[in-house]
């Protein structure tokens, strides 16, 4: 290829299409792939009412912004409060997205 990215619109325009389409597939794929089998073993319970209400605000503020909702399963963590979460524990949460600078403590919903 002798012309840049920058030089020829065709190619950037196709190379945008192409590198939208793959994260799109990458975004979605797994979840149409995953079984309904994930809820087996699960300690997940529907979310009340107050907590549905408490995730709203948390996204609304924009606390998810700085704060993840990330299990890190570090020893004394696991002695006070059990296992660390797996997938099928997570099965009424969403992704919530736009927080592409995530720091700080971990905040339970």
């Amino acid at each position: 290829m002798s012309k840049d990215f920058t030089q020829s619109l065709v190619i950037l325009i196709i190379t945008t299409i192409a590198v939208a389409s793959f994260s799109i597939v990458v975004l979605l794929v797994p979840s149409l792939v995953r079984g309904d089998d994930i809820a087996e073993g699960s300690l997940a319970k529907p979310l009340t009412a107050i907590q549905v209400a408490g995730r709203d605000i948390y996204i609304s503020e924009g606390c998810h912004v700085c704060h993840t909702q990330m299990v890190r399963p570090l020893e004394p963590e696991m002695k006070r409060n059990g296992r660390a979460n797996k997938e099928a524990d997570d099965i009424y949460e969403f992704q919530i997205f736009g927080a592409p600078n995530v720091q700080g403590p971990t905040l339970p919903i």
